[in-house]
């Protein structure tokens, strides 16, 4: 039988403390497995084409997506159009015209915008909301009296009108003519 001879000059292992013997049988650890080689173009073009994605289509959709907050604001109310125009015919004294702007301000007798309470704010859009059924059907409560006041509400929606006291009046319009009678002593001097 043949001596055992230790041999010199030979490769040792390597020895990593938790993943064991590196090196062995020449194949890299397998931690280094976990990290993707980088794509290829031909590759990357597949990807692309499996997704859906084409880079010529990029501009239109960063266009699109830089309008949708312009439109977002407008369906919020945020803008400064009119939201409510209140005209009020009084056989006590001037006809006045409140208009109420989304943007939380109001003026009187075409004057200058000057800033709405919150709660007012809150009101009006309350009303604006539940007068739609009304100004959508353009409906007309009771006709003018002599001695009443006459109410008209527009709104994006359509237009409501009505006679201060009238019988069969919704609720939501008593409330208008409130807030108009508050902003016409605030915003009218």
């Amino acid at each position: 039988m043949g001596e055992r001879v230790a041999l010199i000059g030979t490769p040792r292992r390597q020895v990593h403390g938790r993943l064991g013997v590196i090196g062995k049988h020449d194949q890299p650890p397998a931690w280094l497995h976990l990290r993707h080689p980088r794509l290829r173009e031909r590759q990357r073009q597949r990807a692309r084409e499996a997704a859906g994605v084409d880079r010529g289509n990029h501009a239109a959709i960063v266009k699109k997506l830089l309008i949708l907050p312009v439109l977002m604001l407008a369906a919020c109310g945020g803008g400064s159009g009119d939201t409510l125009a209140l005209d009020v015919k009084s056989p006590f004294g001037p006809d006045r015209a409140i208009r109420v702007s989304g943007d939380g301000r109001a003026s009187c007798d075409e004057g200058g915008l000057q800033a709405m309470e919150s709660e007012e704010v809150i009101r009006a859009r309350e009303i604006e909301r539940e007068a739609k059924p009304f100004a959508v059907a353009a409906r007309t409560f009771s006709s003018p009296a002599p001695s009443r006041r006459f109410y008209t509400l527009r709104t994006t929606d359509g237009t409501v009108r009505w006679t201060e006291g009238g019988r069969g009046l919704p609720p939501v319009l008593a409330k208008m003519a409130l807030l108009g009678i508050e902003l016409e002593r605030r915003l009218c001097r």
